[in-house]
């Protein structure tokens, strides 16, 4: 791994730190959410901006960072069986 490759972090509190330290040592931390120009600060990290690469909140499982990860990467809604989900829980968003 290079300063110069984009680097993502998903997960938990852990994941939070470990993508600060890497901005720190001079690393490229992929932040795909930016916070928009007019919320700035205190604010913004109030809304999980700055955070996670993506403001998923937290991430427990792997599962779930491949549901994250599908709906990403190929759209649309996600569906187990019968059951359609349209969309992921955001918590604190």
């Amino acid at each position: 791994m290079r300063p110069e490759h984009k680097i993502v972090t998903a997960g938990q509190c852990f994941a939070q730190h470990i993508g600060q330290a890497l901005v720190e040592r001079g690393y490229s931390w992929l932040d795909a959410e930016p916070a928009p120009p007019w919320v700035v600060g205190e604010d913004a990290k109030a809304l999980n901006y700055g955070v996670f690469s993506c403001r998923t909140g937290n991430i427990y499982t792997p599962r779930m960072l491949l549901q994250w990860l599908r709906l990403a990467f190929e759209g649309g809604t996600l569906s187990y069986g019968r059951q359609r989900v349209v969309g992921l829980i955001r918590f604190g968003l």
